[in-house]
């Protein structure tokens, strides 16, 4: 199926994009990093203007903007969870998205799902568990408290707002070419984030900051970022594709970001990690059957 194959490049995109990221964010604040990218981001979309369509209705950019607004918080927190975590235990738990995409898209798109796929999902659940168990089954309260971290928060509230974002992703793309959706979601992104970096950071300061610290990669990450998002719009925007199926293959980025971040920043306990990212994997692919 054409929107598997779009998913899965997505997916490679993506994962590269997380593990080029947290080398970058090592030196970088959150904010100042995502001001830079999603700005160059936008420069490279333009590239796409010929193919781009501006005469869409008040209530269709509306739904245009609310998703840049929903986004700009979820990569924030999720960006923020990124430089504080080790990327190994970070990316697994975005797999995480399906449970609660399952939930939002029977509910406003009406998909909904086969015996299979919530196999699939307790399944993610259950490599979630592990992940945040740091290892140690004999003590079935252990997990929860990772999240007295308030960044392994920050990461679970992101994962919810992507979870509403891609059921607007589903909604804006049955009018909007994904051409137009990539490039004003970026300039959306853009515009917030310079607002939050100039009234609560340093501005200019911070942004030249970045440039210095990130260098070429932060050139590339923007690519990155380009490129996986307008290959998962070309996959959304498939009629007959289900949002509640795309985000778990797109999470495939997981096994990217998990064994080469892993290994290239030297994360602990990262063979457990990898076994507990394989479940979620497996959650993912019943998840798809």
């Amino acid at each position: 199926m054409e929107w598997v194959i779009l998913a899965i490049v997505s997916a490679v995109f993506f994962g590269t994009r997380q593990v080029v990221s947290k080398k970058v964010l090592m030196y970088e604040h959150a904010t100042e990093h995502l001001t830079v990218a999603c700005l160059l981001a936008f420069l490279f979309s333009l590239f796409f203007l010929p193919k781009m369509s501006f005469g869409y209705s008040a209530s269709i950019w509306g739904l245009m903007y609310l998703k840049g607004l929903v986004l700009t918080i979820g990569w924030l927190l999720g960006s923020k969870a990124l430089r504080h975590l080790e990327i190994s235990y970070v990316t697994p738990l975005t797999n995480l998205t399906p449970v609660f995409l399952i939930v939002l898209s029977f509910i406003f798109l009406h998909e909904v799902p086969s015996a299979l796929q919530y196999a699939g999902v307790a399944l993610l659940i259950f490599g979630a568990y592990w992940l945040q168990a740091d290892h140690h089954f004999s003590s079935m309260i252990r997990p929860w408290k990772v999240f007295r971290n308030k960044y392994s928060l920050f990461m679970l509230v992101a994962i919810f707002f992507y979870s509403i974002s891609a059921v607007l992703d589903k909604f804006v793309l049955a009018e909007v070419d994904p051409y137009t959706y990539l490039s004003f979601t970026f300039l959306v992104l853009s515009v917030h984030y310079l607002l939050v970096q100039f009234i609560k950071y340093d501005g200019i300061k911070d942004i030249k900051h970045a440039f210095v610290k990130g260098k070429h990669l932060m050139f590339i990450i923007a690519l990155l970022m380009l490129f996986s998002d307008i290959f998962y719009y070309m996959a959304v925007a498939i009629p007959t594709a289900m949002i509640a199926l795309i985000i778990p293959v797109k999470r495939m980025s997981t096994l990217v970001a998990t064994i080469v971040g892993g290994r290239l920043f030297h994360d602990k306990d990262l063979v457990y990690r990898i076994m507990a990212c394989i479940v979620m994997i497996i959650g993912v692919v019943l998840v798809v059957i």
